[in-house]
């Protein structure tokens, strides 16, 4: 599932620097720089597509979900909100579009 197009603005908190929004924004786009797009581009350039945990490959579900370096009450938070995107209650469903919480604060 690709994001939806919409000319709305996200409904990103007063008080967020642009710097944090753009951040978060290209977080959830396939073509970032976390390790799993690097290496999948340039393998003679990147060694590995694993997170630094070790666990999966580092890519935005993986570190919103399930890293262990970013923390239980983030991936938490997010799983949740997942679901109430998704209109889900199995977090397994919820968690394979990364595009779901961006679709989510756009038009209906």
């Amino acid at each position: 599932t690709a994001p939806k197009v919409s000319c709305c603005p996200l409904p990103i908190p007063i008080g967020v620097k642009r710097d944090s929004e753009v951040l978060l924004m290209s977080l959830l786009y396939k073509q970032n720089l976390l390790n799993d797009f690097l290496f999948h581009s340039d393998r003679n350039r990147w060694r590995s597509p694993l997170c630094i945990c070790g666990n999966e490959e580092q890519d935005a579900m993986h570190l919103l979900t399930n890293c262990d370096i970013v923390g239980y009450q983030v991936s938490e938070s997010v799983v949740e909100l997942l679901k109430l995107c998704n209109d889900s209650l199995c977090e397994l469903e919820a968690t394979r579009n990364p595009f779901s919480i961006l679709n989510c604060s756009r038009d209906p």
